[in-house]
């Protein structure tokens, strides 16, 4: 573990991208190499004020509450985005 204060129940992520990232930017990593390979840049987001949007799968091939549904949180418009910063270890 390089980096610390990520906070899965409080929706802070290091080095993950996040949704705004994935679907509109084409952008899937949330860290980087530094050029000399001796650090790494990291997103830190936090999407705690960003509301859960739950999706439904329908067909599923056991009925978990997993295979169900998943929720992400997804900033709708006129609504809170994520608070991304970068850090550098």
């Amino acid at each position: 573990q390089v980096t610390f204060g990520a906070d899965l129940k409080n929706s802070i992520t290091h080095g993950l991208a996040d949704f705004v990232a994935q679907e509109e930017m084409d952008r899937y990593r949330g860290f980087w190499w530094s050029l000399d390979s001796k650090g790494i840049v990291f997103a830190r987001v936090d999407e705690s004020k960003v509301p859960p949007y739950r999706i439904t799968h329908h067909e599923c091939e056991t009925m978990t509450d997993s295979c169900m549904f998943e929720d992400h949180r997804y900033p709708f418009a006129g609504k809170a985005n994520p608070m991304v910063k970068l850090a550098y270890v």
